[in-house]
């Protein structure tokens, strides 16, 4: 497992200078001091240690690779995801709005350096009070009547978000101890008024009647669900799930510059058995994906998938004026599961599509491009299936923001997400033997 820091910026030219003129080791220096003032480390990624540094004159610190989001010396991290934390004018901003899912009144916890010597903030809540797309200003809560001096370096996670009317309205069918309705997470109705229905089918499984306008079209039912590890934690990740794969910004300002394209891959270099594989559009299924419609796919089964694909690669192509971070993620309604498919490395990287302008023709990223050693997409059915469907959703932004606190593991005990990966193309499998002349004469003498 391996992630790459990368220091500098591509389009900076190398300027000619003396050795007495040099800077050396300011991004070491950075990094050496921040590491020696946090006591505590087990919670630090790649990707957040980056947030923590100081900005560093002609540094532009980046990180890359799936493995972005591990621990930084290694082990588990299970602390939620923080946004940046600023003050200016008598006003907290964070580095967190509409496009998280932020709303008037969304709860904000404060997180301090470890070893900061501070009052104990944690109980302090923090709610926001004017939006932006990127970011929000907060206020303290006026039922906390003491006031702190909020410390350099602090940053905010989101302790309560505010659905509103959207939150998941849930009606169990037979009696479950210990389920409770949970504030702004789900709420407990009558048939009548429920988004999802739960039915008790056997000992210790349950079905999901999905009642919400996208479920009961596209899969309105979920079979053979366990309890374990419980229905409440469950229910936390369903309404996680539906409330990220149901925002959207109702003015729709990038629908007309924004075109993706999902293409079928095929081995471009099928006779050389001694590379790995390559492969590249087959020219023949270029899917222009539309929303409100379902966008069909041919898919393999699982059985099978690993052995012949097909693969698909995305095109996300922007024809705007605006540099623009695309977030790619996969929902999967048979898991609640929410994968990241392209998530922009770091804040200080370049855009991914630059505008139009810069370029004079419209700018493209490729997704799972299926080249040598890179992932590709690949859909899958479960045995004994011969359809099934799954949500792609882009969310679009004009500055780089960190969504990682979108992703969801599978919600249900044993079960994973039958319908999509990303892998690489498997190259050919190779066998050969070598049959040698052995031939044998008498010495001389």
């Amino acid at each position: 497992m391996s992630s790459l820091l990368l220091v500098g910026k591509m389009n900076l030219a190398l300027k000619s200078t003396s050795m007495e003129e040099i800077v050396c080791g300011v991004f070491t220096q950075a990094l050496v001091t921040f590491l020696d003032r946090e006591l505590d480390t087990t919670n630090l990624t790649y990707s957040s240690l980056l947030n923590r540094l100081p900005p560093l004159e002609r540094q532009h610190p980046q990180c890359s690779s799936k493995n972005r989001t591990c621990a930084l010396f290694g082990g588990l991290v299970g602390h939620p995801v923080t946004f940046g934390l600023s003050y200016h004018d008598g006003k907290y901003r964070a580095e967190a709005g509409k496009i998280h899912g932020v709303v008037k009144g969304t709860l904000f916890a404060i997180h301090t350096l470890a070893n900061d010597t501070a009052t104990n903030l944690e109980s302090l809540v923090f709610e926001a009070v004017l939006i932006f797309p990127h970011s929000c200003i907060l206020r303290q809560r006026s039922i906390d009547v003491i006031k702190f001096e909020i410390p350099t370096g602090a940053r905010v996670s989101v302790s309560s978000w505010r659905q509103g009317d959207k939150v998941l309205k849930v009606f169990i069918g037979s009696p479950h101890d210990g389920v409770q309705s949970i504030e702004d997470i789900f709420s407990l109705v009558d048939f009548e008024s429920a988004d999802l229905v739960i039915h008790c089918t056997g000992e210790g499984t349950l079905q999901f009647e999905r009642l919400d306008p996208l479920m009961s079209k596209y899969a309105p039912v979920l079979c053979n669900i366990s309890t374990e590890p419980s229905l409440s934690k469950i229910l936390q990740g369903v309404s996680h799930f539906n409330f990220h794969i149901y925002r959207c910004n109702s003015k729709e300002p990038l629908q007309p510059h924004v075109k993706v394209i999902l293409h079928r891959l095929t081995q471009s270099n099928p006779n050389q058995v001694l590379e790995q594989p390559i492969y590249a559009p087959d020219g023949h299924i270029d899917i222009i994906l539309i929303t409100e419609r379902e966008n069909t796919v041919f898919a393999s089964s699982k059985a099978t998938a690993d052995i012949n694909g097909p693969f698909y690669r995305l095109t996300v192509t922007n024809e705007s004026g605006r540099d623009l971070f695309p977030y790619l993620f996969y929902f999967d309604p048979s898991d609640y599961s929410i994968q990241p498919l392209y998530h922009p490395p770091c804040p200080t990287m370049e855009a991914p599509l630059a505008p139009v302008h810069a370029t004079n023709r419209s700018s493209k990223l490729k997704v799972g491009y299926g080249e040598a050693n890179v992932e590709a997409l690949q859909f899958s059915l479960a045995n004994n299936i011969t359809k099934d469907v799954g949500f792609l959703k882009l969310f679009m932004s004009s500055t780089y923001v960190d969504m990682t606190g979108l992703k969801q593991e599978s919600l249900l005990h044993g079960v994973h997400g039958r319908g999509f990966k990303m892998r690489r193309p498997p190259p050919e499998s190779l066998w050969d033997t070598w049959t040698y002349v052995i031939k044998t004469v008498e010495t001389a003498g």
